[in-house]
């Protein structure tokens, strides 16, 4: 974290913190802090690049696509559903539509949307955002990590059947 931190003040110095570069380490430096559980100065940062991006890029671009899908993440694997499942739902609708049909992003971000609709009981919304996402995944590689992500997402709905 402290490389990520030298590294973000260098970049911020040549060209800005609102810069996609520094914008790049800021949701990096964030997942490290999350992955320490240094919680609230990851989610200061991720709402920091939820916000930039959205004010610097606009809300229908690339990089407030990532950066809500961190936020969102964050929210989800923090057990804020309520708080993820209409960042994660903007943010797969959007994927769909400003990323390439063949990116690999596009059903990794409807099945952490669909895994929030799993948290928040809403099973058959996220069979159907499941489905979504399987669609969108045909064109992977077998050994394309989102199949397991899929199938992952698809063990959470058969646990939910099953109670």
């Amino acid at each position: 974290d402290q490389r990520l931190r030298a590294q973000l003040e260098s970049v911020t110095r040549l060209v800005g913190r609102e810069h996609p570069s520094a914008q790049s380490l800021i949701a990096s430096l964030a997942m490290a802090l999350q992955d320490t559980g240094r919680l609230e100065e990851a989610e200061t940062l991720f709402v920091e690049a939820h916000e930039t991006a959205a004010r610097v890029s606009g809300e229908r671009d690339v990089h407030t696509v990532f950066a809500s899908f961190n936020l969102g993440e964050f929210y989800r694997r923090t057990d804020r559903v309520d708080e993820a499942l209409p960042l994660l739902r903007v943010c797969s609708e959007t994927a769909a539509e400003v990323l390439d049909a063949t990116d690999f992003r596009v059903p990794w971000i409807q099945a952490s949307w669909a895994l929030a609709l799993v948290s928040a009981g809403r099973r058959d919304e996220a069979e159907t955002v499941l489905a979504r996402a399987r669609a969108f995944a045909e064109h992977l590689a077998a050994g394309d990590p989102t199949h397991g992500k899929l199938e992952h997402v698809q063990a959470e709905l058969d646990r939910m059947r099953g109670e």
